[in-house]
């Protein structure tokens, strides 16, 4: 529930990036297709968004293993 909530604050593309990777299980040239960037484009973006969801997590002191 905290990682969705999480996600939900992302900018619109990163959501969609890490909602396919993650949820629907394709790489970033299958995503690449369908969000209609470069998959280079595609790992910079889901690099980004992992850092802002680590450091969102981070800075409100939230531990997702504990839950």
């Amino acid at each position: 529930k905290t990682l969705s909530v999480v996600l939900e604050e992302l900018p619109k593309t990163m959501k969609l990036i890490v909602t396919l990777k993650y949820y629907e299980d394709l790489n970033f040239f299958e995503i690449s297709k369908i969000v209609n960037l470069s998959e280079g484009r595609i790992c910079q973006l889901h690099a980004e968004a992992i850092d802002l969801l680590k450091h969102h997590l981070e800075d409100n002191k939230i531990d997702i293993l504990a839950a």
